[in-house]
């Protein structure tokens, strides 16, 4: 979904680092908009037909996760976060933000390569062990979400890569999840 909201392109800066450099669509709210007034047209007539299924609720939620993802200050704020939490963390690597460079429709991020985390033959290839990224990522998984709370809401194989170091990189920082300390502990 991502795809049909912005665009990532390479560059690299005057000071030499390269980066990838996200842009919202043109007038891409404006078909948000759109879209969201179908769904909430659909949602009525499911309604009608099914009211435990709670359609507005979902396409409210929908929307407001959509709304988030249109603001790419508040996706680099999450890498940001993120980042941070990982500080002094071996195996798992965020990329760097250039906050210089970040508005609300464009998001300016240190440029990363590897394997997609789903490429088994790949990773041995390089010389990794697939049990040893697999415990990694089960690892910053768990960290995120039970010593954080702010966890990757949207780790898919497009979205997590294994650098050259052996590490787990996500990317794609524009859903994230939060879970209070209650939530955590009934989990």
């Amino acid at each position: 979904a991502a795809a049909s909201i912005a665009q990532v392109h390479f560059a690299k800066l005057h000071s030499g680092e390269e980066v990838a450099v996200k842009i919202l669509r043109p007038n891409i709210e404006k078909q948000i908009a759109r879209d969201m007034q179908m769904f909430y047209w659909l949602a009525k007539i499911v309604e009608r037909k099914n009211q435990r299924m709670k359609p507005f609720e979902v396409i409210a939620t929908l929307e407001e996760t959509v709304k988030m993802e249109l603001d790419l200050r508040l996706e680099s704020a999450s890498a940001s976060l993120l980042k941070e939490n990982f500080a002094n963390w071996p195996g798992f690597y965020v990329p760097q933000i250039y906050w210089q460079h970040v508005s609300q429709k464009v998001l300016v991020m240190e440029k990363v390569s590897g394997i997609k985390i789903d490429d088994r033959e790949a990773i041995i290839a390089a010389g990794f062990s697939p049990d040893v990224i697999l415990e990694l990522a089960a690892k910053s998984l768990f960290k995120q979400v039970f010593d954080d709370g702010f966890f990757h809401a949207d780790l898919h194989p497009g979205n997590v890569f294994v650098n050259n170091r052996g590490e787990i990189v996500p990317i794609d920082f524009g859903i994230m999840g939060q879970l209070d300390p209650k939530s955590r502990m009934y989990i």
